[in-house]
This record gives C-alpha cells, sequence and structure tokens, in this order.
C-alpha cells in the first residue's frame, strides 16, 4: 500500500544504507519540503518517492512497491524522474514511452577535506545580480531556469570568481544537493578557474557536513577530467534524467486536435482531393528520432527537405501524381498547394523521396508549436510496393526532422494503413470522427 506521508527518521535511515545513490534525493527531500511524500511502510520503508510538479525522485529494491507506485501515481500524463539509481530507471523505462533522457554519471569527493592552498585567487559567493548572465550561458535554459538559479544563489553555498567587477567563472548548488551550471566565459578559460570555485564549493558542501558531488552527462568530455583533477571519483554509480508518457494525456488529444484543425484551415482550396473516404481516423503520435527502421528500406531510397521554391514546385507535383490527380485538374491543384505549402502563416517542412534520383514519395510536417507537428499529405506515385515505400519515407523523415527541433509528431490513419504506422513505432492515442 502507497502511503503519503512526511519526511521522517526512518526514510532517512532507510535512504542512508545507499547514501551514495540517494545523494541526489536526499538533498531534494531537505531543499524541497513541500514535495510530496510517498512510502510503503511508515516505520520501516522499503521505497521512497518524493514529487514536486513534474519531477519525481525515487528510490527502491522493491518491484512491488515500485509497480504500485507507477500504476498509481503516473496515469495518463507527462512525468519526468530526476536523478534515479539507472537499474530503477531501466525499469521505469521499459513500461512507458520514454520521450527524453539524459543519462548521467554520479562523481563524489571522498576526502574529508580540501587543498585550499590550490586556490590562488579571491573566490566568493555569487551576487544574486548576476543570475541573469548565469541563465545566459546555461545549457539547459529554459522558461523556468532563471527562478532555478536564483534559488539556488539564495539558498544555498555559491562559488565564483569575479575579473574587475565581472563574473568570469561560477559553479551553485542545485536543489537536490548536487554541485552543477559550473561555466567559465570563454575569455578567461585557461586560468585553472573553473578548479578553483570547484574546490572552494567542494570545502562549503564539507564543512556543512555534506558529501560533495556532481553528476556528468554522458558524452560530456571535459568535465570528467576537471572532476578527477579536483579529486572527485565515479565508483560505477549511474543516475538518469528521463521523461515518459503515460497512457494519453489530456494535453497530447488536444495538442493533435489542435494540429488537424490548423491542417485543415490550411488546405481549404484543395479539402476534396486530400480528404479521406472513411469516418473515424485512428490518432495516433510518435517520438521523432525513435522510428523504426521497417524492413526492406530500399537502399536507392533516398530522402531531402525540400527548401527552395524549385524543390516545393517539384514536392507538390510528386504529391499530385501520388494522389492520382486527374490531369485536367491537376496545373490548378499544384498552384493552390503551392500556396499553401509557401505560404508563411504555415510553417511546413515538405520532405521528398527518390528512387535513383527520380520523385517517388512525398510527406509533409506541419509544426503546431514549438517542438510539436503533424505529418500530412503522404503519398507514393509507384503502383509496387506503395506501402514499403511509404514506410521508408516515413521512417527516414522522422529521424530527419529532428534538425528542425521536431520532436513529437501526429498522424491520422484508416484502418488500412494501421499496421504500417504501428511497425514504424506509432502509438494509438485516440480516435477520430469525421
Amino acid at each position: 500500500m502507497i502511503i503519503k506521508t512526511n519526511l521522517s527518521k526512518p526514510i532517512y535511515d532507510f535512504l542512508n544504507k545507499n547514501r551514495l545513490i540517494n545523494l541526489n534525493l536526499i538533498g531534494f527531500l531537505e531543499n524541497v519540503p513541500d514535495a510530496e511524500v510517498y512510502v510503503d511502510n511508515e516505520t520501516c520503508p522499503t521505497g521512497v518517492v518524493a514529487r514536486k510538479d513534474y519531477f519525481s525522485s525515487l528510490y527502491t529494491e522493491n518491484d512491488d512497491f515500485l509497480n504500485e507506485v507507477l500504476d498509481t501515481l503516473y496515469k495518463d500524463g507527462f512525468y519526468g524522474f530526476r536523478a534515479v539509481h539507472r537499474p530503477i530507471a531501466e525499469k521505469i523505462r521499459s513500461r512507458f514511452i520514454v520521450n527524453w533522457e539524459s543519462l548521467n554519471a554520479l562523481y563524489y569527493l571522498p576526502e574529508k577535506e580540501v587543498d585550499l592552498s590550490r586556490i590562488k585567487n579571491p573566490v566568493k559567493p555569487i551576487d544574486i545580480k548576476d543570475a541573469e548572465i548565469i541563465n545566459h550561458y546555461y545549457t539547459y535554459k529554459d522558461e523556468i531556469s532563471l527562478n532555478k538559479i536564483k534559488d539556488d544563489i539564495e539558498n544555498r553555498p555559491s562559488s565564483a570568481i569575479y575579473v574587475d567587477g565581472d563574473i568570469a567563472s561560477w559553479v551553485l548548488i542545485h536543489n537536490d544537493n548536487s554541485m552543477g551550471i559550473m561555466y567559465t566565459k570563454e575569455e578567461y578559460r585557461g586560468r585553472g578557474y573553473a578548479e578553483e570555485v570547484t574546490l572552494d564549493l567542494a570545502n562549503k558542501i564539507l564543512k556543512s557536513g555534506r558529501v560533495p558531488f556532481l553528476t556528468i552527462v554522458d558524452g560530456n568530455n571535459m568535465s570528467p577530467g576537471l572532476a578527477k583533477k579536483c579529486g572527485f571519483v565515479h565508483e560505477g554509480v549511474f543516475t538518469d534524467w528521463f521523461g515518459i508518457i503515460s497512457g494519453t494525456p489530456k494535453e497530447l488529444i488536444h495538442w493533435h486536435d489542435d494540429c488537424d484543425k490548423k491542417f485543415e484551415k490550411a488546405i481549404e482550396t484543395v479539402r476534396e482531393q486530400l480528404s479521406t473516404n472513411t469516418n473515424k481516423l485512428d490518432c495516433m503520435y510518435i517520438i521523432n528520432g525513435m522510428a523504426n527502421n521497417p524492413m526492406l528500406i530500399p537502399e536507392n531510397l533516398q530522402i531531402e527537405v525540400a527548401e527552395t521554391m524549385e524543390e516545393k514546385l517539384i514536392w507538390c507535383t510528386t504529391l499530385a501524381e501520388g494522389l492520382d490527380i486527374s490531369s485536367d485538374k491537376r496545373k490548378d491543384f499544384i498552384e493552390k498547394v503551392m500556396s499553401i505549402v509557401t505560404s508563411k502563416e504555415y510553417e511546413f517542412k515538405l520532405i521528398l523521396g527518390t528512387i535513383d534520383g527520380k520523385p517517388t514519395s512525398t510527406t509533409a510536417f506541419l509544426r503546431l508549436f514549438d517542438d510539436l507537428s503533424g505529418i500530412y499529405m503522404s503519398s507514393v506515385t509507384v503502383n509496387a510496393d506503395k506501402d514499403k515505400i511509404l514506410a521508408a519515407t516515413l521512417s527516414k523523415a522522422l529521424k530527419k526532422i529532428e534538425e528542425y527541433n521536431m520532436y513529437l509528431s501526429f498522424v491520422n490513419s484508416d484502418e488500412s494503413a494501421l499496421d504500417l504506422y504501428k511497425e514504424i513505432g506509432f502509438t494509438h492515442s485516440h480516435y477520430r470522427k469525421l
């Protein structure tokens, strides 16, 4: 049974049995007093969940508790998990669609003191007025990151080196007690500032009775060297950040329907030629870049994004051929579609498939907002292996379109094409009646 509770000594005792793994979770519980806390037993827990807004942290070795938590607390929505021990993270990811992830290695400082003689320049706490500068250089800057940085500066120790009043290098402590947002401006690099602010902040953490630690994302080839230089070690602990889609979130349905409305408005002049003959469509979605490669993709099939006016005209002509628009209506159809896909009111990304250089297939991504898009106007000109060519075109296009910061796409399918879309990797969300 899952029990909502408050931070307590039994919870601390449980997490401290595997302290290194749980450093982030312990820090989150200490610094976010209004987080929701769940356990299975208040006096002798075998699992702990801490949740605040989008993100959750958790630890357990009890699969029954983990499964009950996932079934109970994570229904039909978008959820994020922060700094979860990788074996647990893998179990969670295996049950849901993962829409983003950041895989990290944990480094900690085993020493009980810092050699302060290595610090050659004055180091002082970050001035709150420099929060906007720090946010400007922050890799994960978003609409709420500035407020988080201000919270870090105001409520936890920080370290920075200033040169003639200009903040040159800095490092902060996040609300899970991990060290982070370490950065040195390019003009001040090569002077050892990063090492000095890191050592200074580690010393402050040690004096508070805590363990200095940080996480480094996979693929970051510079930070491990700095961490090791400062005495931090990695002992095989990995803590992952990731997001999941559970069930069919209401937001996803709204976005899908809004995308369809935008498309319907765009194609008013050619709705008759682009309409479907069915009265019910299966609405589906996919995380771009995660499409499966359909079997037997033609080796000579190439895709490209139609960017120039000439390329867009070729795309429109190929679409007309693929839809088998009659010759007496084809010129008018191409002109109308051309005006749609080149309109500044709509942001279409047109994908053209070619076989041996000959235009063969089309699909179009219509951006709804930010990183969401709908897939429309898919066609294949040749009679043979239409499904295979369309599946290959879509699969390649879904990976290509990531370059344009589109990460999730919607599509509508009638019953005849369901297997094709499922093979590519699309997931059913809801039905749409026409």
